[in-house]
């Protein structure tokens, strides 16, 4: 779990370094959105990792602005990297 703008930044930096722009694919699965309340459904892959089964979920306040994000991501090694 992250708090504060530094530890979710840090966390950010940390799972765009392990997907680099080359050989790495992303696909949205699923989007939905109601009221204040959006999910994202998607997978991942890169050469050392594969994401199979990840999600965001979001709050919003009335402004827009978001309150609360909750990640959840299955991560596992590739067994032969590209």
């Amino acid at each position: 779990s992250y708090h504060g703008h530094e530890e979710i930044k840090d966390s950010f930096r940390e799972i765009f370094a392990s997907h680099p722009t080359v050989n790495s694919t992303f696909h949205l699965k699923h989007i939905v959105i109601h009221d204040r309340y959006a999910m994202a459904v998607w997978t991942a892959k890169t050469p050392t990792k594969i994401y199979p089964q990840s999600s965001d979920t979001l709050l919003f306040d009335r402004d827009g602005k978001i309150l609360k994000q909750f990640f959840n991501c299955q991560v596992s090694e590739l067994e032969h990297p590209w």
